[in-house]
């Protein structure tokens, strides 16, 4: 009872709470209200904010430094599509990466589409209030699919879909390496609408969606049809939906910290090509007729509370029930339950490793006395050949709360040092990097902060490496690097969100991850070295090792390893050395031969005849909070000849292999 009252509050704080962020003068953004996007003036704005995005995307960079759309306070009113694209027909139709729209405040930044809205009102045909797509090599490409979609991103406003709008959708998103909807509340005026949040389109992800509410719709969020990548969500709220909260078809999803409350089920996953964590959930709302989960995927449940609904989860095949667990209407935690066999090579029980989990430090300020100007120090982003790191280092030097660079790119001649009582830098999607034929290493050094927050980084991109040299915290969020290692003075914890990086050398410290990608390399792309680190959501490209753990522990809670060819016959997708570790995992099309490597002491043993999604993979955890109340096997000679051959292909393997369940 106290465990699932924690998981409550922790739920209701993690959903609820707001910040403004009032951007100061001069950050070089685009101001929706410089630009015919004024809010409480009861016009359309719908032709105006179309024209800022192509004006946004026609004046300035898209990859290092694309700078935000900004609406302050206010009501916008909208009456049509709007699209993150410039001119179609011209190359890629228009579609282009770095649409990042964000809002003054979460509650007083409202986008309201108009009732009974023209293109909106038929309930077969969908239609957005927002779209983002893919950059293409083609002239042609209408729908804007595709794996270009870079750094789309929508934060802190709400948006209204208004009243008589059925075929309406929210956000149709598409996002790749990294992007996120953050703090962001969509509401159905009437509880009508197609979804909150629609991912259809090929390939959706990676990308975070975080601490975003969705009230009413047939689905809160939905992902179709497609089999790549993957998105990680944390702390959700869905409420009042009529179908499902969240559909997931053949995509891959890691969700921490869903709380549902709907009579229809929180979450389907329809097919065996899906690999799914939902962790720290609360899903209430249901009847007795009704089920919480329906599976059909490669599922890791830990910790998943419900309530009122008859069953909690049905785990099905082919439409075929194969397991349940039985609810009659009462509150049920589910500690941990696996839809596949977990696999080891040196382990005898089937348990994941359950580190303890911090939340990604935030920092916001609303008083403008607390944010220093980088420009006004003499910093300049418009000149790549002159050297603005004694500017920079005099602006951090002067800053006692928020340093904030004014979007564009800024050069440095040797290595910029983050100390003092500075407690955030606010890149609005800056980038620094070396001056032309400067080498810099590292590019920034980390060496104290502002008492246990230490410093946060945001909305930057930097050209080189981070070196953590103090025993305070770094965060790293909405981010590009090119490697991270930290000293033996760095033990600060570490925490990473939606950043695109690497190498990570991580030493003697905690780190934490949230949806990351690291991409190509022959080294390990993340060595844990006596380090604790637990990551929710990673994806990989290449044919590396992805995660190397000596006398450390490692939990992964969802990975996608996206291998372009096989990799060679001694490269392990995953490398642990006298470690505590717990892995979930999947690779598409192309296969690691040697999905672990695991030694203990003097043995080595390598896991190989695996399937290509692991539900989890476990080393014998020492450390593992959880405990199994009940274990209940299945036959396999049972359900021997229900698989399809493109099932077995995906799994590996013909048979279905023993569930296994374990809950209070």
């Amino acid at each position: 009872m106290i465990q699932h009252i924690l998981l409550l509050l922790y739920l209701a704080a993690a959903t609820t709470q707001a910040f403004e962020l009032p951007l100061p003068a001069n950050a070089n953004i685009y101001y929706g209200p410089e630009h015919g996007v004024i809010p409480n003036d009861g016009k359309d704005d719908s032709d105006s904010l179309k024209a800022l995005i192509k004006k946004r995307f026609k004046d300035r960079g898209r990859y290092a430094d694309p700078p935000f759309i900004y609406l302050p306070k206010g009501t916008y009113q909208l009456s049509q599509t709007i699209e993150a694209r410039a001119d179609s027909g011209t190359w890629s139709d228009g579609w282009l990466a770095g649409f990042i729209l964000v809002g003054e405040s979460r509650t007083e930044t409202i986008i309201q589409l108009k009732d009974n809205c023209a293109g909106f009102t038929n309930p077969e045909k969908s239609a957005a209030v927002f779209r983002t797509g893919s950059e293409s090599d083609v002239k042609s490409n209408p729908a804007g699919g595709g794996n270009r979609a870079f750094r789309h991103s929508f934060i802190n406003f709400t948006l209204n879909t208004g009243k008589g709008n059925a075929g309406a959708v929210g956000i149709d998103y598409l996002t790749s390496n990294r992007g996120a909807i953050e703090d962001v509340s969509i509401i159905s005026g009437d509880g009508k609408g197609k979804a909150g949040i629609s991912m259809n389109r090929n390939w959706p992800g990676p990308g975070l969606i975080k601490k975003v509410s969705i009230q009413g719709f047939e689905r809160g969020i939905e992902m179709e049809n497609h089999y790549e990548y993957s998105m990680t969500m944390e702390d959700i709220s869905l409420s009042s939906q009529s179908n499902c909260g969240i559909f997931v078809e053949r995509n891959n999803i890691f969700i921490r910290g869903l709380k549902s409350q709907n009579k229809v089920p929180a979450l389907k996953i329809m097919s065996t090509a899906t690999t799914a964590v939902l962790i720290d959930s609360d899903l209430s709302g249901g009847t007795a007729t009704d089920t919480a989960i329906n599976n059909q995927g490669v599922l890791l449940l830990r910790n998943v509370t419900a309530s009122g609904y008859g069953t909690v989860l049905s785990d099905l095949i082919k439409g075929k029930p194969t397991v349940s667990i039985s609810n009659e209407g009462k509150t049920k935690t589910v500690k941990q339950y696996l839809s596949r066999a977990s696999q080891s090579l040196f382990a005898t029980d089937s348990q994941s490793l359950g580190l303890p989990i911090k939340e990604t430090p935030t920092y916001y300020s609303s008083d403008p006395k607390k944010w220093t100007n980088a420009v006004t120090e003499g910093a300049t982003p418009s000149n790549s050949k002159d050297d603005d790191v004694d500017a920079l280092q005099a602006a951090i030097d002067k800053s006692e709360d928020i340093l904030y660079l004014p979007s564009g790119g800024y050069h440095i001649g040797k290595t910029l040092i983050i100390r003092g009582k500075i407690r955030k830098i606010m890149g609005l999607q800056a980038s620094i990097a070396p001056i032309k034929n400067v080498t810099v290493e590292p590019l920034i050094r980390f060496t104290g902060g502002q008492g246990s927050l230490g410093c946060i980084l945001e909305h930057l991109s930097i050209q080189g490496v981070i070196e953590h040299a103090s025993a305070q915290s770094l965060t790293l969020r909405h981010f590009d690097h090119k490697g991270y290692s930290n000293t033996s003075a760095g033990t600060g914890d570490l925490f990473i969100e939606d950043v695109i990086g690497k190498p990570y050398k991580i030493k003697g410290q905690n780190a934490w991850m949230r949806q990351v990608n690291s991409e190509f390399g022959e080294d390990p792309l993340i060595e844990n070295t006596n380090s604790n680190l637990w990551i929710l959501g990673l994806k990989t490209e290449g044919e590396m090792t992805a995660i190397k753990t000596v006398n450390g522990k490692t939990e992964l809670l969802g990975g996608h390893f996206r291998l372009l060819k096989d990799a060679q016959a001694d490269v392990p997708g995953m490398i642990a050395i006298d470690s505590d570790v717990s892995y979930t995992f999947s690779m598409r099309y192309r296969q690691y031969k040697i999905k672990v490597r695991e030694q203990k002491g003097t043995v080595v043993k390598d896991l190989v005849d695996a399937p290509a999604a692991i539900n989890l993979y476990t080393s014998g955890n020492s450390a593992s909070s959880i405990r199994p109340v009940m274990q209940r096997p299945f036959s396999a000679a049972v359900y021997s000849n229900i698989w399809t051959l493109s099932e077995r292909n995906l799994l590996g393997r013909k048979e279905i292999t023993p569930y296994r369940l374990y809950f209070r």
